[in-house]
């Protein structure tokens, strides 16, 4: 395992900056709200690393080096097209970056960065405590919770663009000092969010067991991922609330508000788990898991709905209209 994750690495490791570029890229094309470009290039580069994946795993019998050197590969061909996308605008220069920025200019950009960053890295921490947790189950409990993983990730990614677009919208709203205009956004993507997460819950629940069938014929790890299947059906509606109020902050430059609340639930999370599964040293099972990591949805929720709603510091209430009007006047 070992030698497949190193040679996987040394591999993927020239993409690193084209990575980090095409990150750059699609955040400068969400504000532009220019999504159909990001869906072009992200078609056209997996439609080059299924053709690079069989070529090189299953042509030239690299393995796992082929399949880290075809991601490599494709990840660079976005970044390219996307790239190109901006400067045909005349969003970009070639000669912009050549010169690095001055501290002043770079001083927002890597504000709301490191708060971003620090979120990502607390939550990614407490979902590795959780893998290890499950891990310690056995396999079998393992591939039902990778089962259930993914059902989720299809979800949360069928519900995210939605969190996208209310980033660009609102932003662009406070920015032109339209808090009402802002509020009525927010509002609807809400709405849009907890429909759409629970019709998504419905759907798990009716077609999860045939879907988690397609994955596995094993009966006990069938057995398992049903165990688990109705708390992510129940989630949907509040995993859709969360990304829908965290985009409205997110539009209204939030990030570190986000940060912290995200930390602070992150930290809960992960107390919870290793007292669950360290300190008490109880007998759990992979749903105990997967309860744990909810409190994470919970938090988030209960933070953000207490930031938009109840903080006279929201960025869509009355007080934050009344200052936009004021400083119009001035």
């Amino acid at each position: 395992v070992v030698g497949n994750a190193m040679r996987s690495l040394d591999c993927r490791i020239f993409s690193v900056h084209a990575t980090l570029a095409q990150l750059v890229c699609i955040g400068a094309l969400r504000g532009l709200k220019d999504t159909r470009t990001i869906l072009w290039a992200t078609v056209a580069a997996n439609a080059l690393n299924c053709v690079l994946d069989c070529l090189f795993i299953f042509g030239f019998g690299w393995g796992v080096a082929g399949a880290a050197t075809s991601s490599a590969i494709s990840t660079t061909l976005s970044c390219g097209l996307l790239l190109s996308a901006l400067v045909r605008r005349g969003v970009l220069r070639p000669g912009d970056l050549v010169p690095p920025p001055s501290l002043e200019e770079g001083a927002p950009v890597l504000g709301a960065g490191i708060a971003l960053s620090s979120k990502s890295v607390v939550t990614m921490y407490t979902v590795g405590l959780a893998s290890q947790a499950i891990a310690s189950l056995g396999a079998v409990s393992l591939a039902a919770h990778e089962i259930i993983k993914q059902l989720f990730f299809f979800c949360y990614i069928a519900v995210e663009p939605l969190s996208v677009a209310g980033q660009s919208l609102v932003a662009e709203s406070l920015g032109r000092r339209q808090v009402s205009r802002a509020r009525g956004i927010a509002i609807r993507l809400v709405q849009l969010a907890v429909g759409l997460g629970a019709t998504m819950g419905l759907l798990i629940y009716f077609l999860g067991p045939r879907i988690v069938h397609v994955f596995t014929k094993d009966a006990e790890a069938v057995r398992i991922a049903l165990t688990v299947l109705g708390v992510v059906c129940f989630f949907q509606p509040l995993d859709a609330l969360m990304l829908a109020q965290e985009g409205v902050l997110l539009g209204a430059r939030e990030h570190a508000y986000i940060s912290r609340s995200v930390i602070a639930t992150s930290l809960t999370c992960f107390c919870a788990l290793y007292l669950v599964t360290r300190t008490l040293g109880l007998p759990y099972t992979l749903l105990h898991v997967w309860l744990c990591v909810k409190i994470l949805t919970m938090g988030r929720i209960l933070f953000s709905s207490a930031r938009l709603y109840a903080s006279r510091h929201s960025p869509i209430l009355v007080a934050a209209e009344a200052e936009a009007k004021e400083e119009i006047n001035l």
